[in-house]
């Protein structure tokens, strides 16, 4: 169970020594109690000579004050309460974000959206509702960059036109109020991710791409068109828009979007945790970090974070040798010898996912 208070004379039972100044919890086992001092997150740890100063200071202008602690301050002791403006379950170690703040991002991204026009002041407002759903899902951090932008470069005194990309992030966002799951996100996929629950292998070619999910004995393969051939051949001559990166990027979204529905079915309202192995370190970068300055990758980065959105899902890349990937390799390139064999002979009993 956990309460949460103000106590304005709990600055006397902080360490002011600069050298203890990074020790701020404590457990009483016999209570079962565990203390954390949310001073730390304020960066005084990081400079202790300054956090010393402020110490010393608070304590003479508060010193002169009545020791009092106003009982009203503090909240009851239960496994479920509101911190930072989220809904904390400790015993299902859970985070939510409540209705009221879902239903108030999405009324100012409607009202921006249909404006097509924002002071300065309603972008920071946006932004701050925005922001919890952001902190909750990683995915969406992509939808917030150009916001955050258009942002920085409005005017002080006025209203600034909204760009086309900002609209298109105001339209996503609002797919995700619509569709997203922002009801006891389980606080293990916000540190150190649990083992996968699916993994799969991919990797792209000049020919086409293919996604392997051995555990199912499944597999997506894409066969480029003329158009996409077309575009391959224009990357030596300075168009990236369909890099070997990108393609091997665009693998992670197409599994998710083929797959998703399947994975959230079996799951009964789990979050789901996808591992996808790849031998692009680029795609790899850009599927965790969740941004790329290619621009094509920024859109299938949007789509990778909708899809995490919709089907409840986190999305987790890493890398694996070529040498190790073979049959995803053989995949790729299966319309020609030798991998034709080699694919066929591997494939014979699994089934083959349709994209449409």
């Amino acid at each position: 169970r956990v309460l949460k208070g103000d106590v304005k004379s709990a600055f006397r039972h902080l360490r002011t020594r600069a050298n203890q100044v990074f020790r701020m919890a404590a457990y009483v086992k016999e209570l079962g109690i565990l203390v954390v001092d949310m001073a730390a997150p304020f960066g005084w740890s990081g400079s202790p000579p300054c956090y010393a100063l402020f110490g010393r200071a608070i304590t003479w202008l508060m010193g002169r004050r009545p020791r009092s602690i106003n009982e009203a301050n503090f909240s009851e002791w239960s496994v479920e309460i509101v911190v930072l403006g989220l809904l904390w379950n400790t015993e299902r170690r859970t985070v939510s974000i409540p209705e009221e703040k879902i239903a108030k991002a999405r009324a100012r991204a409607s009202a921006v959206e249909q404006r097509g026009t924002a002071s300065k002041s309603e972008l920071y407002k946006l932004l701050g509702s925005l922001r919890h759903v952001a902190n909750c899902l990683p995915t969406a951090k992509p939808f917030y960059q150009r916001l955050q932008t258009l942002c920085t470069s409005a005017p002080r005194f006025g209203r600034i036109k909204l760009t086309a990309g900002a609209k298109t992030d105001l339209v996503w966002f609002r797919h995700i109020l619509m569709h997203g799951c922002f009801a006891e996100l389980p606080l293990a996929m916000f540190g150190e991710l649990p083992a996968p629950h699916v993994e799969l292998y991919m990797d792209a070619s000049n020919l086409g791409l293919a996604v392997l999910d051995p555990a199912c004995e499944s597999y997506i393969q894409i066969q480029f068109d003329d158009e996409e051939k077309l575009l391959i051949d224009k990357v030596g001559s300075g168009h990236d828009e369909f890099s070997i990166n990108v393609r091997e990027h665009l693998c992670i979204a197409i599994a998710l979007w083929s797959w998703g529905s399947k994975w959230s079915a079996q799951a009964n309202g789990r979050t789901t945790h996808v591992k996808c192995w790849s031998d692009n370190a680029a795609a790899v970068s850009w599927c965790n970090r969740m941004h790329s300055n290619n621009a094509f990758s920024q859109e299938i980065n949007r789509a990778i974070g909708l899809a995490e959105v919709y089907f409840n899902l986190r999305v987790s890349a890493d890398h694996i040798p070529g040498s190790a990937n073979w049959m995803a390799d053989a995949a790729s390139r299966a319309w020609t010898e030798p991998y034709i064999a080699r694919w066929t002979n591997f494939s014979s009993c699994w089934v083959q996912t349709q994209v449409p």
